[in-house]
């Protein structure tokens, strides 16, 4: 999400809780805050020097050159003269979708920002993982199945993928036999009767045994599209999980303006109202749950589907659903996603989701860099990066200023420390919560955009962090509960990561994760000043 707060939260956040000065570290490194402050240019830096820039050509091949093409070949198919008046009323729409998107688009077509080609499954089935052809197939009308390989993103920002012997090698490695897993495009019907795309990921024990498989729901941010965040969907498949991506109504390939997105009559309790409906409606239909329909509240010339399960709807319903452990599933999304997962858990802790009913239960929850209204009935584990919280959203937050609204939520560690510790002083809610915070990185650190402003270790760091929280509550596996409550590398040196592992009947601290060392330049002034001398402030026990 890179435009969602921008004109709309301004007021300022105060952290939450006491904190802690401790005696003088004798690590700390005067000149970290400057030699620090780039790291957000790293991964920008590595798309540029990766295979000769192959990442920048591919997202400019797939998202502009082809585009052309694309509309070329399309175009003439929906808007020929001899049969435009047989689906007027479609064919307006789809233009008038296309125009007020989120980001404006092309009708039947995507043009400009793409996801980078190292998770791209091989769409066109010519053998190539990620060339453009792979992202016109991803973009058409036709509901593929695809190949895909099992990532293994290092710190260092380059991709690996796990072979059978169970390394991970270079995908060019032509000694190499790589695991593969299966990506299924699908359409998913919401309340309000508009059409989601989506995809679904199948680790490859699926491909050939019955399960059951735990699963996990992915929503995107703001103006982002599914295959921005394909590496997550494809880290949680190479761990054995059934994963879903959409896009929410008013962006990506989903139908629906961008009104669509802030239908805000749809989840009163949620900025982007209608994107925190789309998350509990595909989260019912994931599980096998009805969706009962909701009228709209933009006027449209086409009528809406119908979300009922086919034959009496037109839903067809998740294909995989045999194979699903739907008690052992686990919700995750960045910014505006990250406000959705926010919500869905603000509608387990009441009770009720929009539509009045139970929301289906979860395991676990895992929002990345956004905070809204939410409550904490399940285990939660929030993740930041140090300079999130600028009001570029895409540039590096300085002086510890959030953009948030105190009644609201935002973004930037403040808002969500404050949220943290609110809901473990709250005494009511989940026997576990974890603050993650991510060295160096921006509000994109969670999106895979080539040359956007992240890290070129965020979403190794990112990925394996939720995948050990996740294991840990939605297959209670003790290992993994070791890992998600221990230090990992490239986790802030600023800010405390940490764990509440007591409850609500527990004691009121926090145990850290990890202790700060270093001073940054998204500081509070006053915080920034005691770190520089080497008595860092913070509120979690060691």
């Amino acid at each position: 999400m890179r435009r969602l707060f921008v004109g709309g939260i301004a007021a300022l956040l105060i952290i939450g809780g006491a904190a802690t000065a401790v005696p003088a570290l004798a690590q700390t490194d005067p000149t970290y805050p400057v030699t620090s402050f780039t790291n957000w240019t790293s991964g920008g830096q590595n798309d540029l020097q990766q295979n000769n820039n192959a990442r920048g050509q591919y997202v400019f091949q797939a998202g502009t050159v082809n585009a052309v093409n694309r509309a070329l070949t399309r175009w003439p198919q929906h808007y020929n003269p001899a049969t435009l008046f047989q689906n007027l009323a479609g064919e307006s729409q789809a233009a008038v979708d296309a125009a007020l998107h989120a980001p404006p688009d092309l009708p039947y077509d995507h043009v400009g920002t793409a996801g980078s080609p190292d998770y791209m499954p091989d769409f066109d089935h010519n053998g190539v993982f990620g060339d453009p052809a792979d992202f016109d197939h991803d973009t058409d009308a036709t509901l593929d199945s695809a190949p895909f390989r099992y990532p293994c993103p290092q710190l260092d920002g380059s991709v690996l993928y796990e072979t059978t012997d169970g390394t991970c090698k270079l995908g060019t490695d032509a000694t190499a036999t790589f695991k593969l897993g299966e990506a299924r495009e699908i359409k998913i019907v919401d309340s309000r009767g508009y059409i989601l795309d989506a995809t679904l990921w199948l680790p490859g024990e699926a491909l050939t045994g019955p399960g059951p498989f735990p699963g996990v729901v992915y929503s995107d941010g703001f103006t982002s599209r599914q295959d921005m965040y394909y590496w997550f969907a494809m880290r949680m498949a190479r761990a054995g999980y059934i994963a879903l991506t959409y896009d929410p109504a008013g962006q990506g390939d989903s139908e629906g303006t961008s009104y669509a997105l802030y239908d805000s009559r749809m989840q009163p309790s949620c900025y982007i109202g209608g994107a925190c409906r789309d998350v509990q409606d595909v989260v019912r239909w994931f599980v096998g749950a009805d969706i009962q329909p909701v009228a709209r509240q933009e006027s449209r010339a086409t009528p809406p589907k119908n979300p009922a399960y086919a034959p009496a709807g037109d839903n067809l319903a998740n294909p995989v659903l045999g194979m699903l452990d739907t008690g052992r599933v686990a919700i995750s999304g960045n910014s505006m996603g990250a406000l959705a997962v926010d919500n869905y858990t603000y509608g387990l802790g009441t009770g009720a989701g929009g539509d009045g009913r139970p929301l289906p239960q979860l395991r676990a929850a895992v929002p990345m860099s956004g905070i809204g209204p939410m409550k904490a009935p399940i285990p939660i584990q929030f993740q930041e990066s140090d300079y999130d919280g600028s009001p570029t959203l895409g540039g590096p937050g300085v002086g510890g200023v959030p953009l948030g609204n105190p009644n609201f939520g935002g973004i930037g560690y403040q808002a969500t420390k404050q949220t943290y510790d609110q809901l473990r002083s709250s005494g009511q809610g989940s026997d576990s919560l974890s603050l993650v915070v991510l060295e160096g990185g921006t509000h994109l650190d969670w999106v895979d955009t080539p040359y956007a402003t992240k890290t070129t270790w965020s979403l190794a760091v990112a990925g394996d962090a939720a995948l050990d929280f996740i294991d840990c509550h939605a297959r209670d596996m003790a290992d993994a509960c070791t890992r998600a409550a221990s230090p990992r590398p490239r986790l802030s040196r600023a800010f405390a990561s940490e764990q509440d592992v007591d409850g609500p009947a527990g004691p009121a601290s926090s145990r850290c994760i990890t202790v700060p060392d270093q001073a940054n330049l998204n500081q509070f002034p006053t915080d920034f000043a005691n770190a520089e001398t080497g008595h860092p402030v913070y509120s979690c026990t060691p």
